[in-house]
């Protein structure tokens, strides 16, 4: 016969089942604001992930805009030159929709959204390199893989850029497995980024930033690298023709009662060097407002535009981006564009 105990056992008492949930979230947010502090007491601060499903998000509100609304579209050197606080400040009641993305091809984007109906103003910086057959091919990809997207992957990724927005420990540059890289690969944290995009995909660069990494003249020289291997050269005859085929997107826009500006952002260095070789403004850039129909403004053009360098020879600094943001907007309304 087994023994029993003459006395029960003694139980712990379970703490109620929304105690447990309350302790957890607790625990949670305790966590997050550990994690939180220790970041930004080492510089970092909050950044939005820049993903196909996001950008995806942001053509739709492109396609949607109203007659009264700005659309800007255009590479990295417009996420991070053209400063959007600076705009709502002048215009706030001017909807304004961002679908600049890095080594973005707008041509194929600026297409798709006049084949869906689009009226309003259209601010696009482009280069001549642009109506190379090569980037408009490669538009055309990009495009593809932005409407492949599925409307619930775009919202969630809207959704997330909130929290993004606000909390630097969501940074993608501090995920664990970019922890772990940087662990193995250096032995140190992930160092501080020198752009960080926001919420409505400004890109601010923060050169100096690279300049105390020790970075910078090794970002300028990359730079170059890639502007070299990434430009050809295209037969005046074939570049011509792309652009007049471009010429028949714009028109679309302005029977609308829309308008388009083809805006040539600043570079200098090397890159301009370069630039006015391979394809020279006076041929090729000063022939695009008579072969696409489009306003065209070019940097170097307006004296208010042109006395900015980049710093890696093709962005403007943070510092700098709302001095020629306000400069551009003053000759957008001398013309009467906005």
């Amino acid at each position: 016969m087994t023994p029993t105990s003459a006395f029960p056992a003694a139980r712990t008492p379970e703490l109620p089942l929304g105690r447990r949930a309350a302790l957890c979230l607790l625990l949670i947010a305790a966590s997050v604001v550990g994690l939180e502090f220790f970041w930004r007491s080492r510089g970092w601060g909050p950044g939005v992930s820049d993903t196909w499903a996001l950008r995806a998000w942001f053509l739709t509100q492109a396609e949607g805009i109203r007659p009264d609304g700005v659309v800007t579209l255009g590479t990295s050197r417009m996420a991070s030159g053209f400063d959007t606080e600076v705009f709502r400040r002048r215009f706030p009641n001017t909807r304004l929709v961002n679908v600049s993305l890095p080594a973005l091809q707008p041509t194929a984007f600026a297409e798709h959204l006049s084949d869906n109906g689009f009226a309003g103003l259209l601010i696009i910086d482009v280069q001549s390199f642009h109506f190379q057959s090569s980037r408009m091919n490669k538009g055309l990809a990009e495009l593809d893989q932005t409407l492949e997207v599925s409307t619930l992957e775009a919202w969630n990724a809207r959704l997330s850029s909130y929290g993004q927005s606000v909390l630097c420990c969501t940074h993608m540059s501090l995920g664990w497995r970019r922890l772990i890289d940087e662990a193995i690969d250096r032995r140190a944290l992930p160092r501080r980024p020198y752009q960080a995009m926001r919420r409505d995909r400004y890109r601010p660069s923060d050169f100096r930033i690279l300049a105390a990494q020790g970075e910078l003249q090794e970002r300028r020289r990359r730079s170059v690298r890639r502007m070299l291997a990434a430009t050809t050269s295209t037969s005046q005859e074939r570049w011509e023709a792309n652009a007049e085929t471009f010429g028949a997107v714009v028109r679309r826009i302005q029977e609308r009662g829309g308008q388009v500006v083809l805006i040539r952002f600043p570079t200098s260095g090397e890159r301009w060097t370069h630039n006015q070789i391979v394809y020279p403004k006076a041929s090729h850039w000063d022939r695009l407002a008579e072969l696409t129909a489009a306003e065209t403004i070019h940097f170097r053009d307006v004296p208010a535009l042109s006395d900015f360098e980049c710093p890696d020879t093709s962005h403007l600094d943070m510092r700098d981006a709302p001095a020629f943001t306000a400069a551009l907007l003053d000759e957008l309304e001398r013309r009467g564009i906005l």
